[in-house]
């Protein structure tokens, strides 16, 4: 096979790519990025992820596990606050930022059962 030549029968064709896809992860940091982008990121972390009440909406269904009464579309995704905070602390460099999503680690951990469980079911 050529590079660029069409491949395929003539009701489909298509061709190969002449360059390889080079799509690579490219992490960017608030000085790196600034602009609209970057007011629109701060803002979801200063007037979301800062003032959300971690506690009430997630944490302490971890601590205070109960009967959910056989509500089994119940859920609580804790794990993608998570995983946004550590990317908010990662992109701001706030120790603020950093704090909070230790403390969400920290509760989670303390809440684990002496088996291992870590869950929101009794």
């Amino acid at each position: 096979m050529h590079p660029g030549r069409p491949v395929g029968s003539d009701s489909v064709r298509c061709r190969l790519a002449r360059v390889q896809d080079r799509l690579c992860r490219v992490t960017l940091n608030r000085q790196e990025l600034g602009g609209e982008i970057d007011r629109r990121i701060q803002n979801l972390i200063d007037k979301n992820y800062m003032v959300i009440d971690l506690d009430g909406k997630w944490l302490n269904y971890f601590r205070h596990r109960t009967d959910r009464g056989g509500q089994s579309h119940v859920y609580y995704g804790i794990g993608k606050v998570l995983d946004a905070g550590s990317l908010f602390a990662a992109y701001t460099g706030d120790p603020r930022v950093a704090a909070r999503t230790q403390y969400i680690i920290d509760e989670l951990v303390k809440s684990r059962d002496a088996d291992g469980y870590l869950g929101f079911w009794k």
